[in-house]
């Protein structure tokens, strides 16, 4: 969003923000409205609904004058302690007379984000059910003689049970070298578009013998969701009892103030890529290069597909079609300059 609002300040969305969680109040905002018409007074009024259509504020009409076409004239209302009953999506809708003018979502935030420990689980809960593999991180360990083996990362695929992550280890599955030795592991999940790290956590790891009945319970779930299995049903459950781990991964957030940490933190993870610093001549190049933010259309669709919320994706779409456009005109220069 930032990247794109340094030439289209458009891209950045109307947000109130709550005092705690929800329901809450509003802390005062603005309103602000541009105006363009024919001199003369006018009759206006605006209206904030929720996701349900239901009235949360509305101004009363109020008269506003119009200096012409040639000039954008402003106005602005301050709304307070306005009572947000959920997290969805609103709209602000504008009326001149009894004529609807425009309308524009507004986006509700917590105040602070809210509970950093309860952000960092929400979202780690929401990138489980949109993704089919995880890449899970053994840390670097000793190997007796043989000296240090290396943090070693991969991905691997999983079943969610409630708050835990299973995942099977052995010959004719995956298998991940120390996965079976080490007390904690790093789990993250990718986003499917960029492959840009969407949530991380560390957590405990514990292999389930196959005596418990945890291992049952996770196994039968598992043969569901194994893809080009060389057998089916008991069969491959008896395969991974003879020859497979199970292991169960249990994340550990924190406190508010450990996931807020965690979170601040830039990652490395498996295929993060390191940016270079960009010397004082290039940044300015890359000042002269103005795009208009226009949505990338078919990245917000994949986005939206995937169950991006709506604001996250247009803004990523919007980006998505400034790193591109830079790219290529970047790319002109270049070749102009050779």
């Amino acid at each position: 969003m930032y990247e794109a609002a340094r030439v289209d300040r458009a891209v950045l969305d109307p947000i109130v923000r709550i005092v705690g969680g929800v329901p809450g109040t509003t802390r005062p905002f603005l309103v602000v409205r541009e105006y363009q018409g024919p001199q003369g007074t006018y009759v206006e009024r605006f209206v904030l609904t929720d996701a349900h259509g239901t009235t949360l504020a509305a101004s009363p009409p109020g008269r506003i004058t119009l200096r012409g076409e040639a000039f954008e004239d402003r106005f602005l209302s301050e709304l307070r302690d306005v009572t947000i009953n959920d997290l969805g999506e609103h709209r602000l809708t504008l009326y001149i007379g009894e004529d609807e003018v425009g309308s524009v979502p507004v986006f509700v935030e917590p105040e602070g984000g809210g509970s950093a420990r309860t952000a960092a689980e929400a979202t780690f809960a929401a990138a489980l059910k949109k993704s089919t593999i995880m890449w899970v991180t053994v840390p670097e360990r000793r190997n007796g003689r043989r000296g240090t083996v290396p943090e070693h990362t991969q991905p691997v695929w999983f079943v969610a049970e409630g708050d835990k992550i299973y995942l099977l280890h052995g010959p004719g599955e995956q298998e991940v070298p120390g996965l079976g030795d080490t007390e904690t592991v790093r789990l993250n999940a990718r986003g499917k578009d960029t492959r840009s790290l969407v949530a991380e956590v560390v957590c405990e790891v514990e292999v389930v013998p196959p005596t418990d009945e945890r291992w049952d319970q996770v196994t039968s779930k598992a043969v569901t969701k194994r893809l080009n299995l060389p057998d089916a049903g008991d069969q491959t459950i008896q395969r991974w009892r003879d020859t497979c781990q199970l292991l169960e991964l249990t994340p550990q957030f924190g406190s508010d103030e450990v996931a807020a940490a965690a979170a601040a933190l830039p990652t490395a993870g498996a295929g993060a890529a390191q940016q270079p610093a960009q010397t004082a001549a290039s940044a300015a190049r890359e000042d002269e290069i103005h795009v208009e933010a226009r949505i990338d259309q078919e990245i917000m669709d994949r986005l939206v597909a995937d169950g991006v919320p709506e604001r996250v994706a247009r803004a990523k779409a919007k980006a998505h079609h400034v790193r591109t456009e830079r790219e290529r005109i970047r790319a002109e220069r270049a070749g102009a300059d050779a």
